[in-house]
């Protein structure tokens, strides 16, 4: 289990098409804080592993959905998106470090 402040990468492939955040809301409380990319893809500040997330989800997701839980270095990031989310990084990264 871990216990260090990081980000993940979550992506669901869900096999019924439905993959709103309001649909996942109760799990995705269960992190410090959230933020959603695309439909059915957050980045997610927590301290629990990505093999806890992955469990988290299956109990909510057909057995034909697909998961991918991934974990993100904040330090290495390049791209175009949302102002929002570079600024959910920034802020994640620093108390990360702190």
């Amino acid at each position: 289990m871990m216990s260090k402040r990081h980000l993940i990468l979550i992506k669901l492939d869900l096999d019924d098409g439905e993959s709103s955040s309001e649909t996942f809301a109760t799990t995705l409380a269960l992190s410090l804080d959230w933020i959603e990319l695309c439909p059915g893809m957050w980045l997610v500040y927590t301290t629990s592993s990505s093999k806890k997330w992955v469990e988290r989800f299956r109990k909510k997701i057909g057995t034909s959905s697909r998961i991918f839980v991934i974990e993100v270095n904040p330090n290495d990031r390049a791209g175009r998106w949302a102002t929002d989310v570079w600024q959910f990084i920034k802020d994640k990264q620093k108390k990360m470090t702190t």
